[in-house]
């Protein structure tokens, strides 16, 4: 048995999870055959990705399920629906270190904030915390992970998160 074909793709891989607000490539794994003739270009087509290549890189700014086309010189190619997901925290509280959650402290005492979120995993988590001893017109910006050069890293979807702050004098003033 001989059959004469047109090339295409057969199958095309994404590198991580799509997330928003990240870049993310999408590159062809499998072609009919694998080489391309001269007249034989590569194309893309989706609500955030549209080019031609072997791959393509794009940064999603919705969360949703996509579809994803890619062919050669436009048949029939391969399409697969994509989830982009996006990162939030749903849950944080105060905590001391035996683990139990607290709505005090002390000064001078060390405590957790605790973050649990979807899709945070490997995110870098910013913390700023206001000191509201006056409402409702004195927020004082009271602590940055960030400007005290502390870094936050989600952990997946199950754990939660630590951040470790001493109540001390710099956050009291």
């Amino acid at each position: 048995h001989f059959e004469v074909k047109h090339n295409d793709v057969v199958s095309f891989s994404l590198s991580g999870i799509p997330k928003v607000g990240k870049p993310i490539t999408a590159k062809v794994d499998k072609m009919i055959f694998p080489d391309l003739l001269g007249n034989e270009t590569i194309y893309w087509q989706a609500p955030f990705i549209n080019g031609t290549g072997q791959s393509i890189s794009t940064t999603p700014r919705v969360a949703g399920i996509f579809p994803i086309k890619c062919s050669i010189n436009k048949r029939k190619g391969i399409s697969q629906n994509v989830t982009v997901v996006e990162a939030k925290i749903t849950e944080g509280f105060w905590n001391d270190f035996g683990g139990s959650e607290i709505s005090r402290a002390k000064w001078q005492q060390t405590v957790d904030y605790c973050i649990k979120g979807e899709n945070i995993e490997g995110e870098k988590i910013e913390l700023h915390i206001y000191d509201d001893d006056n409402p409702p017109n004195d927020d004082d910006f009271a602590y940055s992970n960030t400007e005290n050069n502390k870094v936050i890293v989600g952990t997946n979807n199950k754990g939660y998160t630590f951040h470790s702050i001493e109540l001390n004098d710099t956050i009291k003033d």
